[in-house]
């Protein structure tokens, strides 16, 4: 977690943690414990809103997006990288991990524009109207935008009609986080 994370837009997620002064520290204190810990599970130590804004993103149980991997890794030609726990960020109640500094910074100023489609879900389970993990070694980006699928016949059942699948999908999300 950078300093910076506190004067995004998102630091809402931490409520009720950034109310005062004790709350700022915690947040700082939390954010490099995640960074030095990073099989640390923090959810336990942040608020009800960013659990629930948490579930919008697939995080492992350590609380990792991604499965780890850096989220602006898979736009750049040599493929997806395994974040580091030197470069950790938290963003939407999950900890997304980097392989470059660069690339942290990347994200944290345009995050929306790397994060995958339907939280990291497998898109081919959401036009369906499940919810089913999806991997970050079964993935494509269409249009700029990230996708993820729970396996390689997911994805080749996407690539059947995919202008389909994306209305579908976008229909279903995030009202399959319900059932």
């Amino acid at each position: 977690m950078t300093t910076t994370d506190l004067a995004k837009p998102n630091r809402r997620l931490f409520h009720p943690l950034t109310r005062g002064v004790t709350g700022v520290l915690c947040v700082l204190c939390l954010g490099g414990v995640a960074s030095a810990n990073p099989g640390l599970d923090l959810r336990g130590f942040i608020g009800a809103e960013a659990q629930q804004a948490a579930a919008l993103v697939n995080v492992q149980e350590e609380g990792l997006a991604l499965g780890g991997f850096d989220a602006v890794s898979f736009h750049d030609p040599s493929g997806p990288l395994v974040g580091l726990p030197a470069f950790t960020l938290m963003w939407k109640g999950a900890l997304w991990q980097f392989a470059t500094a660069a690339n942290l910074k990347t994200f944290e100023a345009s995050p929306r524009k790397y994060e995958p489609r339907f939280g990291g879900y497998c898109a081919y389970a959401m036009a369906k109207g499940r919810l089913a993990e999806g991997s970050p070694l079964t993935w494509k980006i269409e249009d700029g935008q990230l996708y993820f699928f729970h396996s390689e016949r997911a994805e080749a059942l996407w690539d059947g009609d995919q202008s389909q699948m994306i209305q579908s999908a976008d229909a279903a999300w995030p009202g399959v986080l319900r059932k």
